[in-house]
């Protein structure tokens, strides 16, 4: 973060499944940061999300949410998600694979894939490539066989 000229601020824990973020949301107002983390997923992102725009404090910090799946954004909508940075595992149209994947995934399920769905798949591909080198289902030797791969992103 300093190699870039940026200092973390502060930061503050939620408990789990907090619903109400406005104490939240103050003291990283008053820490007069540029950028908001949040390193929470699910309703707690949505919800924080939703009152930082409904405090209007989007007028002064830009969220950046550190993991989000692109179904939760799709139900927030544009106006709660509108200057937002994220991260997320998998897009669908990142790439050539991930389009064709994407695409295959469509034909069957009638939507586009998100992180879990393609995740899952990774998983269980790697899996059955395992059994495959293995030439058998025994686990220990399944297990020999999902080893470090290399990555392809890499």
């Amino acid at each position: 973060m300093r190699e870039v000229r940026h200092h973390v601020r502060g930061h503050a824990l939620h408990p789990l499944g907090e619903v109400e973020f406005s104490a939240y949301l103050a003291q990283a107002q008053q820490s007069g940061a540029s950028i908001l983390g949040l390193a929470t997923s699910g309703a707690p992102m949505m919800n924080a999300l939703k009152q930082l725009h409904e405090f209007g404090l989007d007028k002064t910090m830009r969220p950046a949410a550190l993991l989000t799946d692109i179904t939760d954004l799709r139900a927030l909508g544009l106006p709660a998600t509108q200057g937002l940075l994220f991260v997320v595992a998998f897009y669908w149209d990142q790439n050539d694979a991930t389009r064709a994947f994407a695409e295959r995934f469509r034909k069957i399920h009638g939507a586009m894939p998100a992180m879990f769905q393609a995740s899952v798949y990774g998983a269980v591909t790697h899996y059955l490539k395992a059994i495959d080198a293995a030439n058998t289902d025994e686990a220990h030797a399944v297990w020999r066989g999902c080893g470090p791969r290399r990555s392809t992103t890499s």
